[in-house]
C-alpha cells in the first residue's frame, strides 16, 4: 500500500491530515517564518540578534 505522500505525489486522493505530511508542512512553515524573521531584522541565518 502506498503512503499518503506517495499518493499525493502521484496525483491520487490522499489524507492531508496524515501525520507525516503535517510534520513536513510544519517544518516548512517554521523554516519560512525563521527566514522571514531574519530578513526583517537584516540578519543572516545563524547570526545573533543581539547588538555588541
Amino acid at each position: 500500500m502506498k503512503t499518503e505522500k506517495e499518493k499525493m505525489l502521484a496525483g491520487q486522493w490522499y489524507n492531508p491530515a496524515d501525520p507525516e505530511l503535517v510534520k513536513e508542512r510544519a517544518r516548512r512553515l517554521v523554516r519560512l517564518y525563521n527566514e522571514t524573521a531574519n530578513a526583517v531584522v537584516g540578519g543572516k541565518p545563524g547570526e545573533s540578534d543581539q547588538m555588541d
